[in-house]
C-alpha cells in the first residue's frame, strides 16, 4: 500500500495494511485517547460507509472524525 494522501484505497475492513496504517496515525495524532476497540470500531464504521475507492487522506481524515464523535463518554470521571 502507498502513503501517498491522493492514492485511492478501498475500503475494505479485512485489509490488514490499511488498518496497521489507520492504527499508526490515530496513533500518531492521538496518542492513548482511545482504546483499541474504539479504533477498531471507527475504522470498520469508515469501511461501511465507502462502497468504492476514495483517497487515502480522505478515509484517514473519516476515521479520526468517527474516532472522535463515536468515543463513550465516561460521566464518572
Amino acid at each position: 500500500m502507498s502513503n501517498r494522501p491522493t492514492d485511492p484505497v478501498y475500503p475494505d475492513i479485512s485489509d490488514d495494511d490499511l488498518w496497521l496504517h489507520i492504527l499508526a496515525d490515530l496513533d500518531a495524532f492521538y496518542g492513548d485517547r482511545f482504546n483499541l476497540d474504539q479504533k477498531r470500531q471507527a475504522f470498520t464504521k469508515t469501511c461501511e460507509s465507502f462502497d468504492d475507492y476514495v483517497p487515502l487522506e480522505r478515509f484517514t481524515k473519516r476515521v479520526r472524525v468517527n474516532c472522535v464523535w463515536n468515543r463513550r463518554i465516561d460521566l464518572d470521571a
